[in-house]
């Protein structure tokens, strides 16, 4: 919070912007949902945030929504994002904030339980992401789809995406944050195996 009034007090506001989306995401990973939402709409709430930046920040606040079970709000900052990519033109961040939309649309459905949707969205994601090459966000396609797999019984399928994404990460680099609980949903699946194989 320091950091945030540093940046404030330097006029800053792309380092501001940083700074708070890491303050967000502490909150949400402690468990503080509501002051994660806070942070997020604080900052969507600067006129200086480029096109590309606003997506990837509504993308992490419909995730945050939706765990909140606020599923209409959710909704409508997804379509607010989609309108914003139409402002977009190079094709490599174009393609990504539509994967990135189609990520937090399928945390959306996974946590209203439809997860044959958040599957769907997920592999979309993941394609989009691996045609430009975006390892950063492509971990959190991978991680989309290893949750909806397992929740839908298709363990097979949730180890052997988990399983690429944890190479992947291995491979070309990604947040730790996501590998650590990608290993964890690879255990999962796993663990409702009957007979895995010994090289899973």
């Amino acid at each position: 919070e320091r950091v945030v009034q540093l940046f404030q007090s330097h006029h800053d506001a792309e380092g501001e912007c940083i700074c708070r989306m890491e303050l967000a995401e502490y909150y949400f990973s402690t468990g503080q949902f509501k002051k994660s939402e806070t942070e997020y709409r604080g900052i969507l709430n600067k006129k200086q945030l480029d096109p590309f930046l606003t997506i990837v920040v509504m993308g992490y606040l419909i995730r945050v929504l939706s765990l909140c079970s606020k599923t209409s709000e959710a909704d409508r900052f997804a379509k607010k994002a989609k309108d914003v990519l139409s402002e977009i033109s190079d094709e490599i961040s174009f393609k990504t904030g539509q994967a990135w939309i189609d990520v937090a649309k399928g945390f959306r459905a996974a946590f209203s339980g439809n997860y044959k949707e958040a599957l769907h969205l997920g592999l979309n994601s993941k394609k989009l992401l691996a045609s430009v090459g975006q390892n950063n966000f492509l971990v959190s396609s991978y991680f989309l789809i290893a949750h909806a797999c397992f929740y839908s019984g298709d363990f097979n399928r949730g180890v052997s995406v988990s399983q690429e994404g944890l190479k992947a990460c291995k491979d070309k680099g990604g947040s730790y944050e996501l590998y650590i609980l990608l290993r964890l949903w690879h255990a999962r699946n796993l663990l409702e195996l009957e007979n895995p194989e010994p090289d899973m």
